[in-house]
């Protein structure tokens, strides 16, 4: 192992538990309850304990579900000293029960910490918490040596075991959350080019054809100036400057769906000082500066040349 892997965290994902499957977190759920139910039956069911024990018990079991909850939220925002005191508090909680005569309880406490100080906690401070445990649990097991050395390695292994499964499946999911973001990103990359294919066939057919009747119908216009006064010349000169108008806004719209089309931006104020040339119009802008998109680019700009 290298310095790293002794010392780094679990990752988030594999903390978090979301990549687990619905079934998988049902069962895991189900296990859980069946334990605590007869872990509680096991231990009070005896006629040991009066009344007040009962109660005070229960106190002390919902105290440890509380701990253990908080150790798996502090232990996902990898806060070390906070889990460590949580993983501590829920030894001491198994030494009291075990001095009350709680054997059960205490003896799942400690395996339950066995296993869980590797799985969620840096290797260096998993393992020293894990010997902890596991030395309490072995000094109160009433097993014969062998059979006590074997569930100490088993637990040794369950914690390391699960920490690599909860490893794997998080790397999986932090895999397909980037191969699906690959994705979306191909896919708006190919958008994006055929944009700009269809931005350039336009570009070369209509806006080169509009240049071309902007310069045709200026010269027609020179043309007609020359000519004698007369209400003909100024009624033809009146159509070819409306025609060159209106070729003159339909090159500015071209360019403008152009620009969407690319995915270019443009300014507020772009379109402000647009709108200020052409009416006499006075304009005070405050506030922080924005920039629109290309689509709220185009429809302001449609709005503006709007009659």
């Amino acid at each position: 192992m290298t310095r790293t892997t002794w010392t780094s965290w679990p990752s988030r994902e594999a903390l978090s538990g979301t990549s687990r499957t619905r079934p998988r977190r049902v069962i895991t759920w189900s296990v859980r309850a069946a334990l605590l139910t007869a872990m509680l039956w096991g231990t009070f069911s005896g006629g040991r304990f009066g009344p007040w024990e009962i109660v005070l018990g229960l106190v002390g079991v919902l105290g440890c579900a509380f701990a253990a909850w908080a150790f798996f939220r502090t232990s996902l925002e990898h806060r070390l000293w906070p889990s460590l005191g949580l993983l501590a508090l829920l030894m001491l909680a198994a030494f009291g029960a075990q001095q009350a005569g709680a054997d059960l309880p205490a003896l799942i406490l400690w395996c339950g910490s066995a296993v869980a100080a590797p799985e969620r906690l840096p290797l260096t401070a998993g393992l020293p918490a894990t010997a902890v445990a596991l030395g309490a649990y072995a000094a109160v097991n009433t097993d014969g040596w062998f059979s006590t050395a074997m569930s100490t390695a088993g637990l040794s292994l369950a914690g390391y075991v699960l920490r690599l499964d909860a490893e794997a499946r998080g790397n999986a999911q932090r895999l397909l959350a980037q191969e699906r973001a690959a994705r979306a990103a191909e896919a708006e990359t190919a958008a994006l080019n055929e944009r700009a294919r269809i931005a350039r066939e336009i570009h070369d057919v209509l806006a080169h054809s509009l240049s071309a009747q902007l310069v045709h119908l200026e010269a027609a216009r020179l043309l007609i100036e020359r000519e004698p006064a007369g209400e003909f010349r100024d009624q033809v000169l009146e159509r070819v400057v409306a025609a060159r108008s209106m070729a003159r806004e339909g090159l500015a719209e071209t360019r403008q769906a152009l620009s969407a089309l690319r995915g270019e931006v443009s300014q507020v104020e772009d379109f402000l000082r647009q709108l200020m040339a052409a009416e006499p119009t006075q304009v005070s802008v405050a506030g922080e500066r924005r920039t629109l998109t290309a689509e709220a680019s185009q429809t302001v700009g449609g709005w503006r040349r709007r009659p």
